[in-house]
């Protein structure tokens, strides 16, 4: 059961541990009640009650006009519920969303760029530990600080120490996710610096996720779109989740607004500098495949997606990721323990 733990209002000390991210930790914890406890096995709600419980939540957000649609999927113990809400278009009547709808997945594309990296391991290419040094074309010298060099692990778990975005990138133009050049980027990282050292802190990198997913595409002498294609949205089935969009896809998409109702059309990348951070877009229904297998260690991504390596990416028990594009909003959540 959950448990909530409180300090007494009268405590006059209170200990504060810290450590780094990926330490592990161990406590010696006694827990007195006050009161007899039961502890029952926890029981899963029923779909119709989940419905009713999602219907209370999302309502108010379309009330609010807060945004025009959304589509929920969940997986919980082997059953399925997909549940539409609003519109996909606020011109004319609009249709209602559904489990085929497609939407643009922003940064949860960073889940499938370390499952890249994570095969790439497990076919011998690749190891966390390589410097991504190694792997950068000639006349390209990635920053150090303090003698510290970025490396592949750092580059996956965001402790490289690059920012969030390179200064050279005009984060306000919504048309510079997909159109910010290779010759850019590589300018950029021969004269930009370090916020901390390889290792040292979390914080959180576009452009190191970026950089991550073009040193597996060149290592493998492919585009990152190619080599996603071909390692992983085809075997895995995920046949509706992609970069470039089709002419179906788009006639399915829930059409992408800014904050005063006008539409802003769906991103294209021309470029592939920073796809492996936020260029796919994908359909619940998609999604839900793709957390079964998640949490099936039988499944096509058995090899890949449950070793140590794994964990040490981002990969643990809990396999999570919110993504963002102007315009659209996504998240996803697969608790491994749990199965759901």
């Amino acid at each position: 059961p959950d448990l909530s733990i409180f300090w007494p209002n009268d405590a006059v000390q209170q200990t504060v541990w810290t450590w780094k991210a990926g330490e592990p930790r161990a406590f010696d914890i006694k827990l007195h009640f006050d009161k007899p406890v039961e502890i029952k096995p926890a029981v899963p709600p029923d779909l119709e009650t989940l419905k009713a419980q999602i219907d209370a939540l999302v309502q108010p957000l379309l009330d609010g006009n807060w945004c025009p649609g959304m589509t929920i999927g969940i997986l919980n113990q082997g059953q399925t519920l997909v549940m539409g809400f609003g519109k996909t278009s606020l011109e004319g009547t609009g249709a209602e969303p559904n489990g085929d709808t497609e939407y643009e997945l922003g940064s949860i594309t960073k889940l499938f760029t370390k499952l890249l990296l994570c095969d790439e391991m497990s076919r011998g290419r690749m190891d966390l530990g390589d410097k991504a040094q190694l792997y950068m074309p000639s006349g390209v010298t990635l920053p150090t600080k303090d003698g510290q060099e970025i490396t592949l692990l750092t580059l996956a778990n965001h402790t490289s120490g690059l920012p969030r975005y390179p200064d050279t990138w005009d984060v306000g133009n919504r048309k510079r996710f997909g159109h910010y050049t290779m010759s850019d980027l590589y300018d950029y990282l021969n004269h930009c610096r370090l916020l901390s050292d390889p290792g040292e802190k979390f914080l959180y990198s576009n452009l190191g996720m970026g950089l991550l997913g073009d040193l597996i595409a060149q290592r493998e002498g492919q585009s990152y779109e190619t080599l996603l294609n071909n390692r992983l949205l085809g075997p895995l089935g995920l046949k509706d989740t992609a970069i470039t969009w089709s002419a179906d896809q788009k006639a399915r998409g829930a059409i992408p607004y800014d904050g005063e109702e006008n539409p802003i059309g769906f991103l294209e990348w021309p470029e592939p500098t920073l796809m492996a951070a936020g260029a796919l877009h994908s359909t619940v229904n998609d999604l839900l495949k793709f957390a079964g297998l998640v949490l099936n260690k039988n499944s096509l991504l058995g090899s890949i997606a449950f070793d140590s390596n794994t964990a040490k990416v981002g990969w643990g028990l809990i396999a999570q990721h919110d993504g963002y594009t102007y315009g659209s909003n996504s998240s996803f959540y697969a608790d491994r323990q749990a199965q759901k």
